[in-house]
């Protein structure tokens, strides 16, 4: 074990399982022997050193293997968000992000030729580029597999979910523009009906707060995923993908088109 902490899921687990405890880092300081400001940097900033890692989990009545075990658990909620080399490809190929939702609702090779009335050679296209990236794997007879449990699962601070979430505000101002108070218009095809006129900068503004809300409570999630247990925990749906309707995916995505 090295003399400093510099892994930045040991502080995140750490500094939950202060919090789930109902400690403060003010008692964190009077245990360590130092300053307040001094908890909060080496908590967030700074290296945290092996020997006030051990003082502060002898406090907390846990051993290093059982923080070690929080970790590792962590590491493999990450594993269910999508790489960064993935996050890149799909925000700048949406229509594949269109074909692989439709992988997900068990759509077939032909689901999708009839769908979006693509060939066969294009289908395969597609396909084949899902499987290079490693989000679906092409079996023997022609069945496919994800390779992620949830691929609307997205990372709040990577680019896909930017991506998308910057294409369904314009999508939602758009709709205000054409439909203004006729919220309950079927054409409409967003699930938001909340009204909330403002200025075109007060609501870029408003955009920039609400992404970087979402990126704060993503990662605590993230690490509540990890050391809690599910019962404690409920579904919170930040933004209502799951209740798209398909010209919504359509007006984000793009539909998918033929390959020359």
């Amino acid at each position: 074990m090295p003399e400093e902490i510099k892994g930045k899921r040991f502080k995140e687990v750490l500094k939950h399982i202060i919090k789930r405890r109902g400690h403060k880092y003010q008692q964190v300081a009077e245990l360590l022997g130092v300053s307040l400001p001094t908890v909060k940097r080496i908590l967030n900033q700074d290296d945290l050193s092996f020997e006030r890692l051990l003082t502060i989990l002898d406090w907390l009545g846990l051993s290093l293997g059982q923080l070690a075990e929080l970790v590792e658990k962590q590491k493999k909620v990450m594993r269910g968000y999508y790489s960064e080399k993935q996050q890149e490809f799909l925000a700048s190929h949406l229509h594949h992000m269109y074909i692989y939702t439709e992988l997900a609702k068990g759509r077939s090779r032909d689901d999708l030729r009839q769908k979006f009335n693509l060939t066969h050679k294009s289908v395969e296209k597609y396909l084949f580029d899902l499987d290079r990236y490693n989000l679906i794997e092409l079996l023997p007879g022609g069945k496919v597999r994800l390779l992620k449990e949830n691929p609307m699962l997205m990372a709040a601070g990577g680019i896909l979910f930017r991506t998308v979430m910057k294409k369904s505000f314009a999508v939602l101002m758009r709709e205000q523009e054409k439909y203004g108070n006729d919220i309950d218009n079927p054409k409409i095809t967003t699930d938001f009906r909340a009204q909330l006129p403002m200025r075109a900068e007060t609501y870029a503004k408003m955009r920039t707060d609400m992404t970087e809300l979402i990126d704060r409570y993503d990662s605590a999630s993230k690490v509540e995923l990890a050391v809690e247990a599910r019962e404690n925990l409920v579904p919170v749906f930040y933004y209502g993908i799951g209740g798209w309707t398909t010209d919504l995916r359509t007006e984000v995505y793009g539909s998918p088109r033929n390959f020359e």
